[in-house]
């Protein structure tokens, strides 16, 4: 493929500049990356940092935020926003760090819990002052940072004697309320050059987000086929709209049993175990017969604990592979947990059945002209792209193409994995 010349570069950045679109801006950070103008890791980092025409330009292999961790350790206690800035400087390779605030976070980024220790032990020389509380500040915490620069500032001999990495922070944090679009703005400036202000604002990219557990009755394989073929379902040119995680292991027996409270029990026992970020669906199975004849349901206090029963019927009666089913149950009780949240209360739901996702499938057997149908009614889907619902583009796309992808697979015409 021929590089591009500066004048097509030229040209693509002033059609993103025109059209504002993140299409058209992933055009022009490939024209970039073919010239030879961008830093290697530059998207990732991009994309990181929730710049939407980066995030267009690498599709499913952008980065999501909330996976974005430290090698030092201490990273569950780091703030989004410092998890983002970070991630992005260690990204982008030393000779592209120019600004001085990116500096500073390239140093941060090697030198944190180390750094912190020694500004600990710097600050308790002799003469303690008797103003300077640091109870709070181990095990590292970054979210403390503001403690830290007032108790520097307190020092008279700050300026000169303070470790390093202690100044870099101070340099950072001792000027704007507000640092993190700073240092963001300089990140992108220093990989992209300058950018008109209306191409600062991030990308802010809404997922569906599950996690499948179990109990001891289903195979570990099924979560595993079931997570697989969700994270399949959307085209690799798409930022994913859904996130899907397989808890390890077994729950306690009894997780997804008639009981109500072990399940939320069990449920808030796997999102304290989670490194912290948006909240998850936890979809808990078992092969066990649910109560009343249910295949799926949510806990009444809490739509985000769901117990999904795959029993004798399902697993035999059923054309539908035990994987397919519970990914299909799983999205449709993630999706419902949202729109209760969202509109307020309960969500669409079509007794008798017409066709759509939210057919109420009083007899289980209607479950597979469910996904064979593989679609939302007209109603639903002009519900769901409301204002009310609150659902980003790329959470309706994800939902539509896994809804697709079932009916696909249900009728012969795409993979099968085994259940």
């Amino acid at each position: 493929m021929a590089p591009m010349t500066h004048v097509e570069v030229q040209g693509l950045e002033r059609a993103w500049h025109t059209s504002r679109s993140d299409a058209d801006g992933a055009r022009w950070l490939r024209a970039r990356e073919r010239a030879g103008d961008l830093p290697p890791n530059a998207a990732a980092a991009l994309a990181i940092l929730e710049f939407g025409p980066a995030m267009e330009m690498l599709g499913r292999a952008a980065p999501p935020p909330s996976s974005v961790h430290l090698e030092q350790g201490a990273d569950r206690q780091l703030s989004r926003s410092w998890r983002l800035l970070l991630g992005a400087a260690a990204a982008l390779p030393a000779p592209w760090l120019r600004e001085a605030s990116v500096l500073a976070l390239a140093r941060l980024s090697s030198a944190l819990p180390a750094g912190v220790a020694a500004f600990v032990a710097w600050a308790e020389e002799p003469p303690p002052r008797p103003d300077l509380d640091l109870s709070g500040l181990a095990p590292v915490d970054v979210m403390q940072a503001d403690a830290l620069v007032a108790a520097f500032s307190a020092r008279e001999d700050a300026p000169t004697e303070a470790p390093p990495f202690l100044i870099a922070l101070h340099r950072l944090l001792a000027g704007p309320a507000d640092p993190w679009s700073r240092l963001r703005r300089d990140l992108l400036h220093a990989t992209l050059g300058p950018l008109p202000g209306w191409a600062h604002a991030p990308r802010r990219v809404d997922r569906l987000r599950l996690a499948l557990a179990r109990d001891a009755s289903v195979r570990p394989e099924v979560l595993e086929a079931a997570a697989a073929w969700l994270r399949d379902a959307s085209p690799p040119e798409r930022v994913p709209g859904l996130e899907v995680r397989v808890v390890p292991g077994p729950l306690p027996r009894g997780a997804a049993g008639a009981d109500e409270d072990a399940l939320r029990a069990a449920c808030d026992q796997v999102r304290a175990a989670a490194t912290p970020g948006p909240r998850e669906a936890v979809v808990v199975a078992s092969a066990s017969d649910g109560p009343d004849g249910y295949v799926a349901r949510h806990h009444p206090r809490d739509p985000e604990a769901v117990a999904v029963w795959l029993d004798d019927f399902v697993r035999v009666r059923l054309r539908a592979p035990v994987d397919l089913l519970l990914g299909h149950l799983a999205l449709k009780k993630a999706l419902e947990a949202r729109l209760r949240g969202t509109l307020g209360g309960e969500p669409p739901r079509h007794d008798p059945d017409v066709g759509c996702l939210f057919d109420l499938c009083a007899q289980k057997v209607r479950l597979d002209a469910r996904i064979r149908t593989g679609a939302l009614c007209a109603r639903c889907s002009e519900l769901v792209r409301g204002e009310r619902a609150r659902l980003s583009r790329e959470v309706i796309a994800a939902v539509e193409a896994a809804l697709e992808a079932g009916r696909r697979r249900l009728l012969g015409r795409g993979a099968t994995a085994g259940g």
